[in-house]
C-alpha cells in the first residue's frame, strides 16, 4: 500500500511541476534577442570633409573612435539587445558642412538629424537612441 501512495504522490508531483513550468511567461526571455542596428552618415555638401565619428558597440563595450579624411557616406552595423543605449556622435572643423545622421533598426529609420550651425569652428550632430523590441 506503501509503495501506490508514493507512486501517487510522486505522479502528483510531477503533474504539478509540469502545470507550473508550462504556465511560465516567456517575457523574460525577450531580453537576450538580438537587432541590427545600422549607424549612418551621409555628406550633403559638394566636397568631401574630414569628419570624427563615435558610435556605441556592444562587442566592445565601450564607444568607438574613428576619424576619416574623405568622406561620402558612412555606415556601420551592430547587433544589439534590446533596451541597449545606442550613441551616435558626428562632428567636423569644417565651417559650412552639411551632412546628416541616422540610426536604424532593422530597415526602420528610428532618429535622425542634420548638423547643427558651427560652434567655435566645429559643426556637430548627436543622437541617442535605445533598441526596441
Amino acid at each position: 500500500m506503501k509503495k501506490i501512495e508514493f507512486v501517487f504522490v510522486g505522479i502528483f508531483i510531477l503533474i504539478i511541476t509540469m502545470i507550473f513550468v508550462s504556465s511560465c511567461s516567456k517575457e523574460g526571455f525577450e531580453s537576450n534577442v538580438k537587432h541590427d542596428v545600422t549607424y549612418v552618415l551621409v555628406n550633403n555638401a559638394p566636397d568631401s570633409m574630414e569628419f570624427y565619428i563615435t558610435y556605441s558597440d556592444p562587442a566592445f563595450a565601450n564607444e568607438i573612435h574613428l576619424n576619416y579624411d574623405t568622406l561620402r557616406t558612412w555606415q556601420y552595423t551592430i547587433n544589439a539587445q534590446n533596451d541597449y543605449k545606442c550613441s551616435f556622435n558626428v562632428y567636423t572643423y569644417t565651417e559650412n558642412a552639411d551632412f546628416t545622421i541616422s540610426i536604424l533598426q532593422g530597415d526602420s529609420v528610428r532618429t535622425v538629424v542634420t548638423a547643427q550651425e558651427p560652434h567655435d569652428g566645429k559643426t556637430a550632430a548627436q543622437l541617442l537612441y535605445y533598441v526596441e523590441r
